[in-house]
């Protein structure tokens, strides 16, 4: 077992982990409810009677989030250091549902009565997972990995520095401890963080260096961690096709909009054209999420529309190209798809001896923005897809037409550039404290608020690409991102089977690895 009794200040930590991590555990703080809104009273009673924030008490506090339903809040806590140079730790507060627990949902939330009953009757869990419960080296329940540990681990080592002397404090930078809500479905915390962090740089003369978070990591070995300088992109665009109606009697009178979806489909799903490389990485294959049609009931005629969801995951290409991608591919699909039709009319034409008439159709593929500009608003509140035929009904309606966007959420692709620096101190510390080997990857591909650490490109262009965004409420703070901009690391502890029953983190990365490897970090990066 790692040691922290040597190193300054961390004797017990493990401890006060366990004790933070338990009851932060018990808070229900899932995603989109109102349990999000406890966390703020629990932040304050784990920091708020420490020796700093006593002598501080403006140095701790919460930051709204604007226009937020359920009024959630953004925690935070800092740390005057001996300069300006400032470390800002982030974790997400939420969790997800924990309907999949079965009968042991009302457990999900205590890791020991949840340890003790599926020792009882483990038949929810597979083999590998029944085989570290009984290990006894993984701590089981929702938020374990995903990612209340990690953020036991910030709150702890806060703990630590807030008891220390002033003269002590002089070591360290300026410190900050970001706690964010909603990190599971919109980032909605993290993006209002972003105007916090603008704040107090602004209010302290803060110097930002690096953004350190805390997510679990998966390994591929077990004796190797991993840490990532950088986090994938996330990118979700919308593709309505809108066809020409005919009865289906008549098939080769219209388009129909399934079949004209289905190629573009067909197309994409998978595409090496929307997969990004970097060194030996590669971002994940796009997919779509959902493709449907937008009839209501069974008539024999064409459906209006059909409408899919297309998830792009990657790491350096901007919303504006992959936008682009989409539209070079649904126009030839569009034109394809239209010569298809042509093609075996004029089949059917030849074989039958009567004339039939080409269409003279005007297909059109146009971004949601140009939509939206040109056609009237609609008068009353509408889902997406509603919008879509509410607005293209009046826009060219005798043609075949296509409209691409985006809907939220966006996580811009970011990685550091020189990650030489941070991967020498994680794996030298890591090997020389505790023999333990370190994988360094430039994009955490689990999805994560480090998107908004840094800037990922010219702000005109990615403001410019948002003007196609289906939200008009759904707001990037390009501008504030690009004033606090800093380096990047997810440092987290080995974690299996985030948002399953089975999820679970081990214990000794959570009580002693990590932590310790995190203040290795924030005692010596940029020293």
């Amino acid at each position: 077992m790692s040691d922290m009794s040597c190193l300054p200040g961390l004797a017990g930590l493990d401890k006060k982990i366990f004790e933070i991590l338990k009851e932060y555990c018990r808070i229900p703080s899932i995603t989109g409810t109102s349990g999000e809104t406890l966390i703020p009273e629990f932040f304050k009673r784990c920091l708020g009677q420490l020796p700093y924030y006593v002598e501080n008490p403006d140095h701790l506090g919460t930051w709204a989030i604007e226009k937020d339903s359920l009024n959630r809040q953004v925690c935070w806590a800092m740390i005057r250091g001996g300069s300006e140079k400032t470390c800002v730790l982030i974790h997400h507060s939420d969790v997800v549902v924990t309907e999949n627990y079965g009968r042991f949902q009302d457990l999900a939330l205590d890791p020991d009565r949840l340890e003790a009953a599926l020792k009882a009757d483990p038949r929810i869990l597979d083999q590998e997972a029944k085989k570290d419960l009984l290990s006894g080296l993984w701590l089981f329940g929702r938020g374990t990995a995903d990612m209340k540990g990690g953020g036991a681990i910030q709150l702890a080592l806060f703990d630590t520095y807030g008891r220390m002397s002033q003269e002590e404090r002089k070591d360290l930078p300026t410190l900050i401890v970001l706690a964010v809500p909603d990190e599971e479905n919109l980032s909605s915390g993290m993006r209002a963080g972003v105007g916090l962090l603008c704040h107090l740089q602004e209010q302290f003369g803060l110097d930002y260096r690096l953004m350190i978070n805390c997510e679990p990591h998966q390994r591929l070995s077990p004796e190797r961690g991993l840490i990532s300088q950088g986090s994938i992109g996330k990118l979700n665009l919308f593709v309505y096709v809108r066809g020409v109606m005919a009865h289906a009697g008549k098939v080769l009178e219209g388009i129909n909009p399934t079949g004209l979806m289905a190629a573009i489909a067909t197309e994409t799903d998978l595409s090496e054209d929307f997969v990004d490389h970097f060194e030996n990485e590669t971002s994940i294959p796009p997919t779509w999420i959902f493709l449907r049609d937008l009839k209501s009931q069974y008539d024999i005629s064409f459906p209006e529309a059909s409408y899919g969801m297309f998830n792009v995951l990657n790491f350096h290409t901007g919303p504006g190209e992959v936008l682009a991608k989409m539209m070079e591919i649904c126009e030839r699909s569009l034109i394809q798809y239209i010569a298809k039709v042509s093609g075996k009319r004029g089949e059917v034409s030849r074989r039958t001896g009567q004339d039939w008439p080409s269409p003279s159709w005007q297909p059109r593929v146009v971004l949601f923005g140009e939509l939206r500009a040109a056609s009237p608003a609609p008068p009353a509140p509408m889902s997406l897809e509603e919008e879509l035929g509410f607005r293209t009904r009046e826009f060219f309606p005798e043609d075949p037409l296509i409209v691409i966007g985006l809907c939220p959420p966006y996580y811009p692709g970011v990685s550091n550039s020189v990650p030489e620096v941070l991967r020498e101190k994680v794996c030298t510390f890591a090997k020389e404290k505790f023999g333990q080997e370190y994988d360094n990857q430039a994009y955490y591909t689990g999805i994560s608020d480090l998107s908004y650490a840094m800037s990922a490109g010219e702000t005109q262009q990615l403001s410019s690409a948002m003007a196609h965004m289906a939200a008009e409420d759904y707001q990037i703070p390009f501008e504030q991102i690009e004033q606090v901009s800093m380096n990047c690391i997810n440092l987290g502890p080995w974690g299996k089977d985030f948002h399953k029953p089975s999820e679970r983190v081990l214990k000794e990365d959570l009580f002693h690895r990590t932590p310790m490897l995190v203040d290795h970090i924030i005692r010596t990066y940029n020293s």
